[in-house]
Parts: C-alpha cells; sequence; structure tokens
C-alpha cells in the first residue's frame, strides 16, 4: 500500500496517470480551533521522541485478512457494482477500467473485515472517496448511497460501519444557505455585480439539492431555488 499527502491537488495532465493509480482520496481539514493545543502538545511530544507508538495490528495479522480478501465472493454485489460504475461515468466522473478493476479488490476487504465471504451491496460504500477534486464528492456519494441503501434490509446488519454513513449533501445546510441568499437578493441597493456573483452561487446549490436522498427535503429545496430564481428574474 502506497498513501501520499499533498496540499494541492495534481492538476497536470503528465501527473494524471500516477494520481489515478491512487485508488482512494481522503481530505483532511485543520483541526478544530479548540482542539489545536492538544495538536500541538501532541506534536512537540512526537518530534522530542517523547511518543512510542505501538503497532495495533502484527504484520501476520494483516497478512491473515489479506488472504481472506482473495477468498470472498464479489458475485453477490457484481450487478450493483457494474450499475454504479455505469451511473459514475454518466456523471461525469472519470473512473478507468483499470480503478474500476483495482477497486473490487477494497470491495471484499470492506466484507472481509465484517467477517463475511460474501460481498454485498453495502461493501460498496468504499467507491465514496474515489473523488478527483473537492467538487464530485457530494455527486459521488449520492449515487453510492443510493446503491448501498438499495440491498435487502438484513444486509446492514452484517455492514462495515462505514457503510451507515452518509457524505451527501446537508438538507438543512442547504435551506440555510438559500435563505441567507433570498435576504441578501431582498436589497434593493444590491449593485449588479453582486447580483451576478448571487446568481452563479444560486447555480451551484441549486446543483447540490439535485443529490439530496430524501425525496420531500429535496422537493422542499427546489421550491426555494425556483423562488429565488424567480426573484432574479430568471426562468429556471
Amino acid at each position: 500500500m502506497v498513501v501520499g499527502a499533498s496540499n494541492r491537488l495534481p492538476e497536470d495532465d503528465a501527473l494524471t496517470a500516477l494520481f489515478d493509480r491512487f485508488l482512494l482520496r481522503v481530505r483532511c481539514d485543520n483541526v478544530p480551533a479548540d482542539r489545536l493545543a492538544d495538536v500541538l502538545t501532541a506534536g512537540w511530544k512526537l518530534d522530542q521522541g517523547q511518543v512510542e507508538a505501538a503497532p495495533t495490528m502484527s504484520v501476520e495479522e494483516i497478512r491473515e485478512v489479506q488472504s481472506l480478501v482473495a477468498e470472498v465472493d464479489l458475485s453477490p454485489a457484481r450487478l450493483a457494482y457494474l450499475d454504479m460504475v455505469h451511473k459514475l461515468r454518466t456523471a461525469g466522473i472519470p473512473l478507468s477500467d483499470r480503478r474500476a478493476v483495482k477497486l473490487q479488490r477494497l470491495v471484499a476487504a470492506s466484507a472481509a473485515l465484517c467477517g463475511r465471504a460474501e460481498a454485498n451491496n453495502t461493501d460498496l460504500w468504499v467507491l465514496r472517496y474515489i473523488w478527483d477534486v473537492d467538487e464530485q464528492r457530494e455527486v459521488i456519494a449520492a449515487i453510492v448511497n443510493q446503491v448501498v441503501e438499495a440491498g435487502p434490509e438484513e444486509t446492514l446488519a452484517t455492514s462495515h460501519p462505514r457503510a451507515r454513513q452518509s457524505d451527501g449533501p446537508d438538507p438543512d445546510e442547504l435551506a440555510q444557505d438559500l435563505s441567507r441568499l433570498g435576504e441578501r437578493l431582498a436589497d434593493d441597493a444590491l449593485a449588479d455585480t453582486e447580483r451576478a456573483v448571487l446568481r452563479d452561487q444560486l447555480g451551484l446549490l441549486a446543483g447540490r439539492c439535485q443529490w439530496v436522498v430524501n425525496r420531500q427535503q429535496r422537493d422542499f429545496l427546489d421550491q426555494q431555488v425556483a423562488t429565488l430564481w424567480q426573484q432574479i428574474g430568471v426562468q429556471p
């Protein structure tokens, strides 16, 4: 396994092939302000050699898990996985054949870590983390969550804990953002340049609303968006 870290995502086309070989992406933000003191203290102790990190798994245990992965039957999740790959590509998410093949091992690993010899829909949660740019995260999460939740309810009892977590858009947060945008649009003294910026922001929020899983919440947000488009003077 190879892990890389960077403050910026690669933009050079020459690095695309290399970036594609890193199967998963995890975003790491700065810690909250109230935890910064703990980080500084822990980091200083680490630099001074005062911390001895004991391994939580032995090499033998890792090898045993790796051997179990090879024995997992992927066929119960194959059709769902194939359908998800097609949906992601249709949504404009680049997913090469190479990554699609390699990701199957992570699906199998999810099943093995749950003590199962067969993969199911819930093991496809790993695909939430295949984004290339930050803007793709919510789109991918919405597609993956729909497939994960479409499986039989009994599969959730033996699913990986991460399968039950959602990284999709927060409906409450979107509603608040739309309300704040509406308040700014109500200002009669708003300059044309500011109105143009708000129009662009509304377009982005409208796009995010489409990936809210709950139908009732999505319909409510769509109504808010439609009202704001009328307020701006644009036919949605």
